[in-house]
């Protein structure tokens, strides 16, 4: 379960761009990428720093965007590469928030490093402050910020 007591800022709060959590959206699926970027953008505290929809996409945005954290669909575009990826973001040290349809991939995802797994469905109000959980669960966001 993340820590949620550690919520960095609320809608309404004033933020800087330098405070803001930089997060990398990882989906198959374009629509999705832009719906969730769309849901980010009406947090004060989050901005979508890139979005990527394959693992080689994903981390050429790691060096280049360097977000805080990650917010992926393991699908992508299938369980295989969507779990590689997954151990590889945590393995740089960046904090992974799982979001995608495969409910029986909660336990892979949690053993590959998964700071928290959501589902799609009915559970979009979650992510911003699983995201946020998240980043600041992990000392490697928490010292940069």
């Amino acid at each position: 379960m993340l820590p949620t007591a550690s919520i960095l800022a609320r809608k309404g709060t004033t933020m800087t761009a330098a405070n803001r959590l930089r997060v990398l959206i990882i989906d198959h699926d374009r629509r999705v990428r832009r719906g969730l970027s769309d849901l980010l953008s009406t947090e004060t505290d989050l901005e979508t720093c890139a979005t990527a929809g394959s693992p080689r996409t994903a981390l050429a945005h790691i060096s280049a965007r360097r977000p805080d954290v990650a917010l992926l669909d393991v699908l992508l575009p299938g369980p295989a590469q969507g779990l590689s990826l997954l151990q590889k973001l945590h393995s740089l040290g960046l904090p992974v928030v799982v979001l995608t349809t495969a409910v029986s991939l909660r336990d892979q995802a949690q053993q590959s490093g998964a700071a928290a797994f959501l589902e799609k469905d009915g559970n979009l109000h979650l992510i911003p402050q699983a995201l946020r959980a998240a980043a600041q669960a992990n000392p490697k966001t928490r010292r940069q910020r």
